[in-house]
C-alpha cells in the first residue's frame, strides 16, 4: 500500500491506520494507494472527510489542521475503502460501520490505541553548517559539470572530424573522376 502524505503527521502511523481498516475492508492492498491532506477551511473544519471512486484503487482522506480524532480518522478510511469494492452510500445508510450512526465510535475504538504523531522537525543547522553543507553541494555539482564538459569536448571532436571527413569526400566529389 502506498501512502502519500501531505500532511505533518508520520507516514508510518497513517500507514498502520490504513493497514488496520485494510484487514476487514480489502481483500489486498496491492496497488492502493491513500493519499492524506487537509481539508480546506483551516481551523472551521473539525472532522475527518474523504473521497473515492467506486472499484478504484486509490482513496484521498483529508484530515484537519487541528487536532485529529483517531477514531473519526478510522471510520473515514474505512468508508472510503468500502467505496473502493463499489459499496455506495444507499447500501451503507444506518450501518455504524460506515455512517456516523448509533455506536459507530465503538466499531473503531482500536484507533484510540495507535499513534499519530507529528514528523519530527529537522534540527536547525549552525550557520556554520549550513556554509559547509552549501560548500559540498556546489564541490559535486562543479565535478559533475566538468565531467559533463569532458565529455561533450569529446564528441565535438568526434563530430568535428566527421564533418572534415565528409567535406574532403564532397570536394573531391566535385572535382569530378580522377584520370
Amino acid at each position: 500500500m502506498k501512502i502519500v502524505n501531505r500532511t505533518r503527521y508520520r507516514t508510518d502511523h497513517l500507514r498502520a491506520f490504513a493497514l488496520r481498516v485494510a484487514q476487514t475492508e480489502l481483500d489486498s492492498t496491492v496497488g492502493f494507494t491513500m493519499e492524506v491532506t487537509y481539508n480546506r477551511g483551516g481551523t472551521r473544519h473539525t472532522g475527518t472527510s474523504g473521497w473515492a471512486p467506486y472499484h478504484g484503487r486509490k482513496i484521498r482522506v483529508m484530515v484537519p489542521s487541528g487536532a485529529v480524532d483517531r477514531i473519526d480518522l478510522a471510520h473515514t478510511i474505512a468508508h472510503e475503502m468500502a467505496h473502493t469494492r463499489g459499496v455506495r452510500h444507499a447500501a451503507m445508510r444506518g450501518a455504524p460501520r460506515y455512517r456516523r450512526v448509533g455506536t459507530w465510535r465503538a466499531c473503531y475504538a482500536w484507533a484510540e490505541a495507535l499513534p499519530l504523531d507529528p514528523t519530527p522537525a529537522a534540527p536547525r543547522l549552525s550557520p556554520e553548517a549550513r556554509r559547509a553543507e552549501k560548500l559540498a553541494t556546489a564541490r559535486t555539482r562543479l565535478t559533475a559539470w566538468e565531467a559533463q564538459a569532458r565529455h561533450a569536448e569529446r564528441f565535438r571532436k568526434k563530430w568535428a572530424r566527421a564533418v572534415r571527413r565528409l567535406e574532403v569526400a564532397a570536394a573531391k566529389a566535385a572535382l569530378g573522376p580522377a584520370k
